[in-house]
């Protein structure tokens, strides 16, 4: 194994929804940290004065030249692609022939589910890296707290379902995720681990919206939609060709809600994690609820 830098760190997926935290998390601790993004514009969604390296998954040549001398690679896939089993192998792949020490691997909650294909795509992933040589950590987050907004018409004051809304979810803050991951990629004794992060509170979408509610003072209605209208809403907003992949986990959370343990949230971050209260007032505080965002 070559000689890398034992404190830098490349983010793969940076300047996404997930990324850009992380990062933020990251530089906040002084950590040297480079971001490793699809194409040059997204150079514009970063913080200022960061390390940037482009790199397209389907092309190992260009992920070799981007992770050139980093100790450790987290992974953040893009969302709902065909392509997942193909890009994980390519950067596991590339990370072992640059030397990197560590590769860890953002993953999702309840990856071995076969009825949610993209699920069991990243559990594909995560056999490949688990039987690789490299020190290898997996993280698997649950839904995240701000995920509900997106389901939401702003103007309107509805927030549209595509699944049953007195199913259970735990959802997690992505400031706590940011916190839990730049830990496990600062710190020692994660190696070789799976981390189920998921928020403390147990609570299915009618509660969420009269959170939401209550924070902007006004009513907000759910209101049901069929699965396959609101995944071709997803993918379109996504620019995803995966309308049934979409669908079909619509219809397993239809089915089963997606709950998970906070434990290892908690044990990570050695606090308790933010409340679904917390973390709409940070993401709706000096928003114009009367149109999209």
């Amino acid at each position: 194994m070559k000689e890398n830098d034992k404190n830098f760190i490349g983010i793969i997926g940076a300047a996404g929804q997930t990324g850009i935290p992380i990062l933020n998390r990251l530089i906040k601790k002084g950590t040297k940290v480079r971001a490793i993004i699809h194409k040059e514009s997204q150079k514009d969604k970063l913080p200022k004065n960061i390390e940037t390296a482009i790199a397209d998954n389907r092309n190992k040549n260009s992920l070799l030249q981007a992770m050139k001398g980093l100790n450790t690679v987290y992974y953040i896939p893009p969302v709902f692609i065909e392509e997942e089993v193909e890009f994980g192998k390519n950067v596991l792949e590339s990370a072992i022939e640059t030397g990197c020490y560590r590769l860890v691997y953002h993953s999702v909650m309840h990856s071995k589910t076969p009825s949610m294909p993209h699920h069991w795509k990243k559990y594909q992933v995560e056999e490949l890296i688990r039987k690789s040589d490299i020190v290898w950590t997996i993280v698997q987050p649950s839904m995240y707290s701000q995920t509900p907004l997106s389901f939401m018409n702003h103007k309107n004051l509805k927030l549209n379902a595509g699944f049953d809304d007195k199913k259970i979810f735990t959802p997690i803050d992505l400031r706590d995720l940011a916190e839990a991951v730049s830990n496990i990629l600062t710190e020692k004794g994660h190696e070789y681990k799976v981390y189920e992060l998921a928020g403390k509170e147990r609570l299915d979408l009618r509660e969420m919206s009269q959170i939401i509610g209550k924070i902007v003072n006004k009513e907000i209605k759910i209101v049901r939609i069929p699965s396959l209208i609101v995944a071709i809403a997803a993918a379109y907003k996504l620019k995803s060709k995966e309308i049934f992949t979409i669908k079909a986990m619509l219809d397993y959370y239809n089915k089963n809600g997606f709950e998970g343990n906070s434990k290892d949230l908690i044990d990570i971050l050695r606090h308790e994690p933010h409340t679904f209260y917390e973390t709409m007032q940070y993401e709706l505080k000096n928003k114009n609820f009367d149109r999209n965002y």
